[in-house]
């Protein structure tokens, strides 16, 4: 069964930027980040909550919803927020960390929602 795309581009830069507030460290496949966007998609009331969203058994948002996330994510990784890399153990991708740049990105966010409160 297709799943209907509900994310506009705008949506996904909103569901990208809310993971760099909550600190992004892996966009691999195996990462659980399909079942995060998802979860941040129902907490912002863009979908309805339904048991094993966040863990992405249960699929609510379509290939393409994932991917203009994605697009963003990587938006946020040329434009120098995000680089390879987690620690030692973890530098290359799919791990990933806020640069310096990325810190400042980030405080700005949490600036922005803390005066929207």
């Amino acid at each position: 069964m297709s799943r209907v795309d509900i994310l506009s581009n705008e949506l996904g830069e909103i569901i990208a930027k809310v993971l760099i507030q909550e600190g992004i460290s892996d966009i691999g496949k195996d990462s659980g980040l399909y079942g995060r966007i998802q979860k941040i998609a129902s907490d912002l009331g863009i979908i309805e909550y339904k048991s094993g969203i966040e863990y992405g058994t249960t699929l609510i948002l379509s290939d393409r919803d994932y991917l203009r996330v994605m697009d963003k994510i990587w938006h946020f990784i040329l434009k120098g927020y995000l680089a390879p890399g987690r620690n030692i153990l973890n530098p290359w991708f799919p791990n990933v960390h806020l640069t310096e740049e990325g810190k400042k990105f980030r405080e700005r966010l949490l600036q922005t929602e803390e005066n929207g409160k």
